[in-house]
């Protein structure tokens, strides 16, 4: 299986460094996984509970973000800690610090689009995918999407005014 996504990966063009970084961390994770099943469950279990602890996120109004918008949400300085996954926008503020792999993965990635590091790490979706939607705070829309619907919106104002 690594062999196939490695060959995707380089197929579609030129690859980040960090992506096979990532890729290298998924396969010693993955083995852990393997050799002791058990104690990754219980990882995975903690953090589940760690979650109710957590305002769920996707039941507060969801936002539009542009790319721009969300690579200011670092971490840095106080600011958010945002990361995109599959042009969702999620909030990893609170949870950073539980993660099961640590802070640092996810620092790499804060106010990025994770979306090929986290397939490259190897991580079946079923691990990570339930909590995320408690972490969801918007989706990525393109600029032109976006200043569309900014238009959008003045004109309804502006007829809303005149009727």
């Amino acid at each position: 299986m690594w062999r196939l996504l490695l060959c995707a990966l380089l197929a579609s063009g030129p690859v980040s460094p960090n992506i096979i970084s990532e890729m290298g961390k998924g396969v010693v994770e993955t083995a852990k996984f393997v050799s002791n099943p058990v104690d990754q469950v219980g990882k995975i279990k903690g953090t589940a509970e760690y979650f109710s602890h957590f305002q769920d996120k996707s039941q507060l109004p969801q936002k539009n973000f542009t790319l721009a918008e969300v690579a200011q949400c670092d971490g840095e300085d106080g600011r958010d800690f945002f990361i995109i996954i599959k042009d969702g926008v999620y909030d990893l503020k609170e949870f950073a610090q539980y993660h099961p792999a640590g802070y640092e993965p996810l620092k790499r990635h804060a106010g990025q689009d994770a979306t090929a590091a986290i397939k490259a790490s190897g991580m079946p979706p079923q691990s990570y995918e339930p909590f995320l939607k408690y972490l969801k705070v918007g989706n990525i829309v393109k600029a032109e999407e976006n200043q569309s619907s900014a238009l959008d919106s003045v004109v309804h104002s502006v007829k809303s005014h005149v009727e």
